[in-house]
């Protein structure tokens, strides 16, 4: 699987980002979106503090301001004038139906642009939660920190539970695992998954069962001033609401280092280990089709799958993981990893379309 940062670095990274970042609650028509000569684009707050718009950030700004992405783009790449305008039209949309937003900043950049419903669930948080009670199932079960990484987009932990395994054919072991994942700007849920860990190749794998979501929903911040914008802190209420999830977050935890739970995933391993690929060119392309991937993607994938010998649903699902370890982006990898667990959950009747599929 792919390497992040090591868990040391990762709290640090942690730590300096609760420092460093800030909320804000704010009526629409007291923001403001502009455009530099170059195209980049700024969020202001109340005509005072200006933030640099991410790429994220500024998608759901024109997701909420109905401005189609390629027309923001085409305009912010334009001429001068085209810029003012579609400053105009972003602005008009803000102010001529004002609600409360959440603009989530960190190092001077709005990096969201989010309901006020949004409920916070920080990997500050997260973390304090999670470590301490892995500590205390790996004195029954193991533990090794498989791979850790923040991104601009999410957080990642992936644990192993190395005494809880099985072989899926002889010689191919997996190991128990649980995947984290959390985002602060609004990028899916939090979530926790089975995560396997394939000793032969090192791959890894998100399985869609026996996890846990929660979603970054809650009530509305009520405002202090209806019309003005205000900073948002964290305080003890907000902690407090969560306590019940982080609760739950400890009991899925010890769930997934359960062995009969994991003999339930590695039978369906085994099963996807009989179900043969007629043709592993069109196989791909039905995946691509289905599963929407680049050509790039596909091509990796093909390689991979020729390359290790086993043409079936699970040296698919292996040669998916497999390319993962190939890509740049480590939020990438993470889904990569997770499609190979869709493409494990299939039927035998879904697979049947990908495994018996011949190139014309």
């Amino acid at each position: 699987m792919k390497q992040g940062r090591t868990l040391s670095e990762l709290a640090n990274e942690l730590e300096r980002q609760t420092a460093a970042k800030r909320d804000f609650i704010s009526p629409t028509n007291k923001l403001d979106v502009m455009f530099s000569a170059a195209g980049a684009a700024s969020l202001v707050v109340d005509n005072a503090e200006s933030f640099a718009l991410t790429h994220h950030a500024q998608r759901q700004v024109g997701k909420r301001t109905k401005v189609p992405a390629k027309f923001w783009d085409m305009m912010a790449e334009g001429t001068p004038r085209e810029r003012e305008a579609l400053s105009e039209v972003v602005n008009a949309r803000l102010h001529e139906h004002p609600e409360k937003r959440m603009v989530r900043t960190l190092d001077g950049s709005a990096r969201a642009f989010l309901s006020d419903r949004y409920r916070i669930l920080d990997n500050q948080q997260l973390a304090e939660i999670v470590l301490p009670a892995l500590s205390e199932i790996a004195v029954d079960s193991g533990l090794n920190i498989a791979s850790c990484e923040i991104t601009e987009r999410k957080m990642y932990l992936k644990f192993i539970f190395p005494k809880v395994r099985a072989e899926v054919g002889l010689g191919d072991v997996v190991e128990a695992g649980a995947i984290i994942r959390n985002s602060e700007i609004g990028v899916g849920t939090l979530s926790i998954f089975p995560f396997v860990h394939r000793l032969v190749c090192l791959n890894g794998m998100v399985v869609g069962d026996h996890g846990m979501r929660k979603f970054h929903l809650g009530r509305g911040h009520g405002a202090k001033d209806e019309q003005a914008a205000y900073e948002l802190f964290t305080d003890e209420t907000l902690r407090a609401d969560d306590k019940a999830f982080w609760l739950k977050t400890r009991d899925v935890l010890a769930q997934l280092t359960r062995q009969e739970t994991f003999d339930q995933i590695v039978n369906s391993m085994r099963d996807a280990a009989d179900r043969p690929v007629a043709d592993p060119i069109a196989a791909v392309e039905v995946v691509q089709d289905r599963y929407t991937l680049s050509d790039s993607q596909s091509r990796g994938i093909l390689t991979h799958l020729a390359s290790g010998g086993d043409l079936s649903q699970w040296g698919m699902v292996n040669a998916i993981t497999r390319y993962s370890q190939d890509v740049e982006s480590y939020d990438e990898a993470t889904d990569l990893e997770a499609l190979g667990g869709r493409v494990l959950d299939l039927k035998p009747t879904q697979w049947r379309t990908i495994g018996e599929a011949v190139a014309a």
